[in-house]
């Protein structure tokens, strides 16, 4: 399926993409992740995970590395959109080296 990204506002944003997943016949899942940021004067990136509890982003989307921020002046729908190419860019160097 094809990647969606939504924002809900200027600092809440959910994307859901396809993702390996060699356990299910089609190799495949659905990913759904939603972000946040401070409606108020920016701040660090936020992911809702599903049991209600929040994680800090890094570069890439992942959970490490450098923390997400996002500035109240800029959408965070761009931050997400900038992340997810660099995410799906390393996934394909790293699938070109094996």
């Amino acid at each position: 399926m094809k990647t969606t990204i939504t924002a809900k506002s200027e600092s809440h944003v959910i994307i859901s993409y396809d993702d390996e997943d060699h356990s299910t016949e089609s190799g495949t899942k659905r990913v759904t992740r939603e972000f946040t940021r401070p409606a108020r004067g920016g701040g660090y990136v936020i992911e809702r995970l599903r049991n209600s509890e929040t994680t800090q982003v890094c570069d890439k989307l992942c959970h490490r590395g450098s923390t997400l921020y996002c500035g109240e002046n800029t959408p965070l729908v761009n931050i997400i959109r900038r992340e997810y190419q660099a995410m799906r860019r390393e996934e394909k160097r790293i699938a070109n080296i094996y």
